[in-house]
């Protein structure tokens, strides 16, 4: 009961817990600056709490996200909770946000508030009462008061709860009732507990009491409440409750003014009837038994337990000396747990998974079938649109009364939430997949580039005749080295000097060409001159010139050993395509370990899947056997009215005999 009060799911815990976080930090950007963080938060705002964890995992690996403060870490620890990582997320938080000496981050009262309060709901749900207690102490209520009063008023509630469970402590449970306004739905919750509380101590007079003031507070509060049906139906399951604690105190008639209270199409009003039939037939007015049970039995018998009613129809009539109307109640009752018995034991020898979910609403393995789809399709496991309680638990429809009990069980609710997490993660897994698989095209598309590129670069290298450069630059250095080693100065003359050898050389051609006499004479000692001074002028600047010459050889030689060099790792590029094999074998490797992942995935589904059948049927053969227990009941009953019948008057029921 308490838990099918705990209405705020844990989704949306963990949705307001990041959201209020991010939007008050005025300090955060309000766009992403860090490509790895969109990715994050595009996963995260898309449901995928799984893939969105992941992607925080890499960012990590690749030097963290920047330009965000410290919110990918909130959000981490959201995603974990969402995730039904309590503990790990409890670690995150408390590395973020106790504040320390050594911890300098610097995370504002009101986020630290509602972080631990996040955080303790959760491990309250988890049931981990200690750790819950542990977060909740850390919570300021007098900020969280001023910043958030509805969350405020849940927290008092929290504490409420956490009161009665670990300690059982009524005082403290009532502190907290007081510190909670009148009308307030925690308040009505926490009251309603308290009763329970004072009903497990046996202290019966303060449960009765309880019930009935929280009745009449909500008859006097329920105007204008914005979840008026949520208060109406914890009025009725306090009427419900007060019904039969005075059915237990033999107070009939008061249990039966408690019971006429409850609405007729309210979700209490099978076993409301069931109780007042009780209680009526205890006084004795079988007539108002007769009437209540009638009712139930136009009704759809949905839940096993209503399965009595068949037999407390014949025994109403067997109490009102209608023995006629009782045998033939007796014997419809034993043909209807006979056909019962036979469709459970069929029901037992066909189960599967395929049948639980279909009568669950669900359906099978449907992510295989429509994975990307996103058009209104039948329910199935695995997908966004399946929707849960705060603990994680699937809300269905059962369409068969065989599963209504079985549905309300921890171990069968802990079982389908596990099989429909573990759909999820197939469904992750199959997005994996298809991304690898888009891969294959981008490698393919890359290797046709790359081989045009080769295509080209071998052309440029062709048209450049980059060989005939490197065989001249050869030459050249051998020709240097040569002339140096033979003190060749005319070899290394400058510009200006050849210029002047050129001019000298036509001035020798000129002079050959006078006519002998004393002005030929004349001109060839000037000439003769010029050329001394032409022969020691070239002598002087042999080592500059030299040098010179030298230097731009080095520069030559340089550029081209990096021509080559440049020319050697493009070579080797091109025979040799590492990066795209690189990328290959990632893919490779990350379709290796995606098949191992898939392997341990199948392993657990077909563990899960055992799981669920397994626990139905043990449903079924409780079910059967307790439906057997009711046949041998009304064959008994039946076989004992007939032989009193036959006693009484023996023609008309021997022929009755005779069929049997």
């Amino acid at each position: 009961m308490r838990k099918f009060f705990c209405h705020l799911t844990l989704t949306l815990s963990t949705m307001l817990l990041t959201s209020d976080l991010y939007a008050s930090q005025e300090s955060l950007p309000t766009r992403v600056h860090d490509l790895k963080y969109g990715t994050v938060l595009y996963e995260y705002f898309q449901g995928h709490a799984f893939e969105a964890l992941s992607a925080l995992n890499v960012a990590k690996l690749r030097g963290g996200i920047t330009g965000h403060g410290e919110h990918p870490t909130l959000v981490e620890g959201g995603l974990m909770l969402a995730y039904g990582m309590t503990h790990e997320a409890k670690l995150v938080f408390e590395s973020l946000l106790e504040n320390t000496e050594l911890n300098e981050v610097v995370v504002s009262l009101s986020d630290r508030n509602q972080a631990w309060f996040y955080l303790g709901k959760v491990l309250l749900l988890e049931q981990d009462l200690k750790g819950s207690f542990d977060s909740l102490k850390r919570v300021n209520g007098i900020r969280l008061k001023d910043d958030k009063p509805d969350l405020f008023h849940e927290w008092l509630y929290l504490k409420g709860q956490l009161a009665q469970k670990i300690s059982q402590d009524s005082e403290t449970l009532s502190d907290q009732i007081k510190a909670l306004p009148i009308g307030s739905v925690w308040q009505s919750y926490l009251r309603y507990n308290h009763a329970l509380l004072a009903l497990n101590n046996q202290e019966h007079d303060i449960a009765i009491n309880e019930f009935q003031s929280l009745i009449d507070d909500i008859n006097k509060h329920l105007i204008n409440q914005n979840n008026e049906a949520e208060i109406i139906a914890l009025k009725e399951q306090c009427l419900l409750s007060l019904g039969q604690l005075y059915l237990h105190q033999n107070k009939e008639p008061l249990a039966i003014k408690a019971f006429k209270k409850i609405r007729k199409d309210s979700v209490f009003s099978d076993q409301a009837l069931f109780a007042y039939s009780v209680a009526a037939s205890n006084l004795e007015e079988y007539g108002l038994a007769l009437q209540a049970l009638n009712t139930l039995k136009e009704r759809p018998l949905f839940t096993p337990w209503l399965q009595q009613v068949p037999y407390a129809l014949a025994y109403l009539y067997e109490q009102l000396e209608e023995p006629k109307l009782a045998f033939e109640a007796y014997r419809a009752a034993a043909e209807h747990y006979e056909n019962l018995a036979q469709q459970l034991v069929q029901d037992n020898t066909k189960i599967n998974e395929q049948k639980i979910l279909q009568a669950l609403s669900l359906r099978e393995k449907s992510i295989a079938q429509d994975l990307m789809r996103t058009d209104k399709t039948p329910l199935a496991l695995g997908r966004e649109r399946v929707s849960n309680d705060a603990y994680g638990y699937l809300q269905v429809d059962p369409k068969d009364f065989n599963y209504a009990t079985l549905l309300s069980t921890e171990p069968f609710q802990l079982s389908l939430r596990d099989l429909h997490e573990l759909y999820k993660l197939q469904f992750s897994l199959s997005r994996w997949e298809q991304q690898l698989n888009s891969f294959d095209s981008m490698v393919a598309t890359r290797s046709q580039l790359r081989d045009k590129r080769i295509q080209e670069t071998v052309f440029a290298i062709e048209a450049q005749k980059a060989e005939l450069w490197i065989a001249q630059e050869q030459s050249i250095s051998s020709r240097v080295e040569q002339e140096i080693k033979s003190n060749n100065v005319n070899f290394f003359m400058d510009e200006e000097q050849r210029e002047y050898q050129t001019i000298i050389e036509g001035m020798v051609v000129n002079l050959e060409a006078l006519p002998e006499g004393d002005k030929k004479t004349v001109y060839a000692k000037k000439i003769g001159r010029i050329k001394a001074y032409f022969s020691w002028w070239v002598d002087d600047s042999y080592i500059v010139n030299r040098w010179a010459v030298q230097k731009q050889l080095r520069g030559l030689s340089r550029e081209v050993k990096n021509f080559k060099q440049h020319h050697s790792k493009l070579m080797q590029q091109i025979n040799s395509d590492a990066v795209n094999e690189r990328l290959a074998e990632r893919i490779e490797n990350g379709r290796n370990q995606l098949s191992i992942l898939k392997v341990e995935l199948e392993k657990n589904l077909e563990n899960a899947r055992a799981n669920l059948v397994l626990l139905v049927k043990e449903e079924l053969d409780r079910q059967s056997s307790e439906t057997q227990g009711y046949l041998l009941a009304a064959r008994e009953a039946q076989a004992r009215l007939a032989d009193a019948l036959y006693l009484t008057q023996p023609p008309e029921i021997s022929s009755v005999k005779e069929e049997q």
